[in-house]
């Protein structure tokens, strides 16, 4: 009971500093309005967040990717839609190795923005569909981050990453502003080398929604490459059979395939170490 105590009169006191590392290949969303102290850190995977969720240490970017997001609709712990306050921002520091995500359809402040050398900067969406919305329809996402202060934005390495998709970075005064719209020049079959992948490609992009659909416009071209090449080495499918990548065992294993190809492919539970003194 003593110690229990001396722990709470040390909350209250705020003499916790509290940080997080955020470990894992998973992807991490916190949307709290968090008060603690020390540095958050990603080494790896995704971590994304309002501006306010990261207290007010330095937001380290090693590796990984990392981004300011202005909505969420919390599906997980059933909030329903969130917004961020902007009660304080975040300040941020992205390193080489790591990466800075401007989230489309979000318009963000931070306070410190800072690229290091080897840092890199991409345009993505926590949204699948917002992915499937330009594809299908040829619309263009757009989203911006302005900071307070912006430092060395052009040492960041513009990294497009996307299959199906063109990317844009533009850099005006504290402001970035980047898009991405479809590729016109590709499709699914574009990354086939044989007619099997081929036959497979068409019969997903055919379907213009679902897992499978969702999980391969947010691929690299590398990532959809290698899954055609794998299926169509495998299976044999022909046009008249086309439709049985609707059928579960298709289903099964495609999303095996397709394992590892990039963002929203496959959620793997984060690992996370912090100390005491945040919460989500």
């Amino acid at each position: 009971m003593a110690r229990a105590a001396a722990i709470q009169a040390k909350i209250d006191a705020d003499l916790y500093t509290g940080s997080l590392v955020k470990l894992g290949a998973g992807t991490l969303i916190m949307t709290g309005d968090n008060s603690y102290q020390g540095n958050t850190t990603v080494e790896s995977g995704a971590l994304y967040g309002f501006t306010e969720s990261f207290g007010s240490g330095t937001v380290a970017v090693n590796g990984g990717k990392f981004g300011v997001i202005g909505r969420y609709n919390d599906t997980f712990t059933l909030q329903g839609p969130l917004a961020s306050t902007e009660s304080h921002k975040a300040n941020i520091d992205v390193n080489a190795g790591g990466t800075y995500v401007v989230s489309t359809d979000e318009h963000v402040n931070v306070g410190q923005l800072t690229f290091n050398q080897g840092s890199m900067i991409t345009v993505g969406s926590n949204d699948k569909d917002v992915f499937a919305d330009v594809f299908n329809h040829g619309t263009v996402a757009i989203g911006s981050v302005m900071a307070d202060t912006l430092t060395d934005a052009d040492k960041a390495i513009a990294t497009p990453q996307y299959a199906f998709f063109t990317t844009k970075v533009d850099i005006s005064g504290n402001a970035i502003t980047a898009s991405f719209g479809r590729n016109n020049d590709v499709n699914f079959a574009s990354y086939a080398s044989n007619r099997n992948g081929r036959s497979i490609a068409n019969a997903i992009e055919g379907t213009g929604t679902g897992t499978l659909f969702d999980s391969l416009l947010m691929a690299s071209g590398e990532g959809v490459r290698n899954t055609f090449d794998s299926l169509g080495n495998d299976m044999y499918l022909n046009a008249q059979n086309a439709s049985i990548v609707n059928s579960m065992t298709m289903s099964r294993v495609i999303k095996d395939q397709a394992v590892g190809l990039g963002v929203g492919v496959l959620l793997k539970w984060p690992t996370v170490r912090a100390a005491s003194g945040w919460h989500r």
